[in-house]
């Protein structure tokens, strides 16, 4: 086996693995405040790209990036609010809000090449 083949299943398994944890982590998350919102935002999109470039560098078919970050990116958004005493009044305006914010730092992320 590879060292890309190894890379893409570890990746895999850490992407898989944070969804199943994601319930958990929310009753974690209501008793220990968290950091900004956005700062966990920027590392849920960075590690779907991550894992989306070691598989398809293993040759595998790339992830979906975006509906892989949005269900993460909506939780770290609605435990914030939720956390402040704001209760979700229209879902769907905020599920488009959320994957704006997701499509856009995509975009910002892609602008930029390491040196």
């Amino acid at each position: 086996m590879g060292f890309l083949s190894v890379l893409g299943k570890i990746g895999k398994a850490a992407f898989f693995g944070l969804q199943v944890a994601q319930p958990s982590l929310q009753a974690v998350g209501q008793a220990i405040p968290g950091a900004d919102p956005y700062e966990q935002i920027s590392g849920i999109v960075g590690d779907a790209e991550v894992i989306g470039e070691i598989v398809k560098a293993q040759g595998g078919t790339p992830l979906d990036k975006f509906s892989n970050a949005l269900p993460l990116v909506k939780q770290a958004i609605l435990l914030h609010e939720q956390r402040s005493g704001n209760e979700l009044a229209d879902e769907d305006l905020f599920t488009s809000g959320a994957g704006e914010i997701v499509n856009g730092l995509v975009k910002v992320k892609k602008a930029f090449k390491p040196k």
